[in-house]
């Protein structure tokens, strides 16, 4: 089977997948990821596009929604240097009084609120169970074969 359209294809349309996928992406290497996942799926799906004028909208729509799943991907990663933890050696977290000095608070005025947070935490999601058992009782009566 000769796939020589497809290299012509990849030829004349590569810079224009890599600009966009660069544009939303930021990220060089991933924008060439993305190039080649949008070009898979072309192999695999071009022979559905009949209309030889709508192959480009379509690798711009193919390329612009892959960067966005990139981008929803890898944005929820945090890279932290190798020596944070090195660099934090005193966690703040460990030492409360630490943390009511500077906020310039005493110790009980954190206590107290802590306190008030925990019980205004217990009070929601009493509420959200409370509506959650609300919403199955009152589909119990119903069918599923109505």
């Amino acid at each position: 089977m000769d796939k020589s359209w497809l290299k012509n294809i990849y030829i004349d349309y590569q810079n224009l997948v890599y600009r966009i996928a660069v544009s939303i992406i930021k990220d060089t290497q991933l924008a060439e990821d993305i190039v080649q996942e949008v070009f898979i799926t072309f192999y695999y799906k071009g022979a559905d596009i009949r209309d030889k004028n709508k192959l480009k909208p379509w690798l711009v729509r193919t390329t612009v929604n892959r960067a966005i799943d990139f981008s929803r991907r890898f944005q929820k990663v945090v890279i932290l240097p190798g020596d944070y933890f090195e660099q934090h050696e005193t966690n703040s977290w460990s030492d409360p009084t630490r943390e009511a000095e500077v906020l310039g608070i005493s110790i009980g005025t954190v206590k107290t609120r802590l306190r008030r947070a925990r019980l205004s935490m217990k009070k929601h999601l009493l509420q959200e169970k409370q509506a959650g058992n609300a919403n199955l009782s009152s589909d119990e009566g119903v069918s599923r074969h109505e």
